[in-house]
């Protein structure tokens, strides 16, 4: 699991438009870090879901992670399912982001990811005409960050475990901070000293 994700993350973040794939034909080097069979891998992915494909490999290294770590895990049916809706929840959120130019795919969500966005879109066009598809690409990013905790075997006491770990660093830096600011100020303030030179 762990080196599938692995695999499949490393070729989705080096992927490369000139690199060898289903719409680019070239006897050229391919510059892609898992060969051949990543740049395609990555052609294909980055076209229909877009970015949205690394949620696959984030997944699969998380799962690899925790049975590693003897971790309980939801059932592998209902996994496979949550992390399909994952993704395409993911991929429509990212099709509202547009791309470089230079790029085979339009969207960051894919060919699939704009095609889910404008369809839903234009269902909510009569309601709201001007923010029809940030209206529908907000509860989608939001639904793949909830659907991605239950894809990954995020327990309840975990995630609260996480929100106290994350206010104790916040205190933490916060204090740091105040520190800092109070010996610059201290600092500032010696020059105000009668007997500075």
């Amino acid at each position: 699991f762990m080196l599938a994700g692995a695999a499949v993350l490393l070729a989705l973040l080096s992927y490369r438009p000139t690199d060898p794939s289903w719409n680019t034909a070239t006897a050229g080097p391919v510059a892609n870090w898992m060969g051949l069979p990543g740049a395609w891998t990555a052609d294909l992915l980055l076209q229909t879901i877009g970015y949205a494909g690394l949620l696959f490999g984030l997944a699969a290294v998380i799962w690899g992670l925790r049975i590693f770590a003897r971790h309980a895990m939801p059932p592998l049916w209902a996994r496979l399912c949550t992390v399909i809706l994952a993704v395409l929840l993911a991929a429509v959120a990212l099709a509202r982001i547009g791309v470089p130019e230079g790029l085979v795919f339009s969207s960051l969500g894919g060919s699939g990811g704009l095609l889910l966005l404008n369809s839903a879109g234009g269902l909510l066009q009569p309601l709201l005409p001007a923010a029809a598809h940030t209206a529908v690409a907000v509860p989608a990013a939001l639904g793949a960050g909830v659907l991605f905790l239950h894809v990954a075997g995020v327990t309840r006491s975990e995630i609260v475990e996480a929100f106290f770990m994350a206010g104790r660093l916040i205190r933490a830096a916060g204090a740091q901070v105040l520190y800092v600011f109070g010996r610059f100020v201290e600092w500032v303030q010696h020059y105000n000293d009668p007997d500075y030179e």
